[in-house]
């Protein structure tokens, strides 16, 4: 028996089979030159009702004997899979699912990927990046601070969307001894990237106390005083006092803010 290789082909065939891939529609599908073929076009065919496309999608997805080759040609076409049950999947077919977009970011695919392939969350989330970036801590419930450090620290983020990940990420879920937190540090001792983050972010970085101990910032933080009647740089030398007094002379203090800092290290 021979299915031409188009979609609708392939659909009259499945549904002619009680909607089962059966050896033969397996064959074809493991043709290298047949799935090319489908490829080129999508799965939709307004002649089916959609519950019959979104099966046959979701059996391609799940049938591991179609071999990885023909699977990455395929899943072009297919519809997004936000089906759960992860578990019956090989970590191979998993890779094949990851590279070929399979799964959209969604908090309960995130959860379901980190309970049943915790080894893949890294190379899921990387590969969804700009849209992960987005929404940060949407997934903060279901991914351990260790997978947002492994994604900021991975060599394929950039400059900028290490600069997009702290103005996004949920500052209070850091802590002073975490690595994360030391690698926000580290990231932000490059003063030229701070002129990527708005007043309102500086504000908030020096919250957190990311800000690097320089006279650039003590500039940047007393400007912001001065147009805001705020008290940022008070803020800033409570937090780094330790570090200010091991170079005292290479700061550019005026008589008030060394009086907060002798005040507050006579405090302490």
């Amino acid at each position: 028996f021979k299915i031409q290789a188009t979609w609708e082909n392939v659909l009259h065939y499945f549904v002619h089979k009680e909607e089962n891939i059966d050896d033969v529609l397996l064959k074809c599908f493991n043709n290298i030159e047949f799935s090319e073929e489908l490829s080129k076009g999508k799965l939709y065919n307004e002649k089916f009702d959609d519950r019959i496309l979104e099966e046959l999608s979701a059996d391609i997805i799940k049938n591991e004997d179609i071999n990885s080759s023909s699977f990455n040609k395929l899943s072009s076409s297919l519809y997004t899979y936000n089906s759960f049950g992860m578990s019956n999947f090989s970590e191979g077919r998993m890779d094949d699912i990851i590279e070929c977009n399979i799964f959209s970011l969604e908090v309960k695919i995130v959860e379901e990927l980190k309970k049943n392939f915790p080894e893949k969350i890294l190379k899921f989330l990387l590969s969804k990046l700009n849209l992960f970036l987005d929404k940060l801590n949407d997934y903060k419930e279901v991914i351990e601070i260790e997978d947002y450090e492994n994604v900021f620290t991975s060599d394929v983020i950039s400059e900028e969307q290490k600069v997009k990940f702290i103005n996004n990420f949920d500052l209070s879920l850091l802590n002073k001894e975490e690595s994360l937190f030391n690698g926000f540090k580290e990231f932000l001792k490059e003063l030229e990237l701070l002129n990527y983050f708005n007043k309102e972010q500086l504000i908030r970085l020096n919250s957190a106390n990311l800000l690097p101990v320089s006279n650039e910032i003590i500039l940047k933080l007393r400007k912001i005083d001065k147009n805001n009647e705020s008290s940022e740089l008070e803020k800033f030398i409570e937090n780094n006092y330790t570090e200010i007094l091991k170079s005292l002379k290479d700061f550019d203090f005026n008589e008030a803010e060394l009086t907060i800092l002798f005040q507050h290290i006579k405090e302490t």
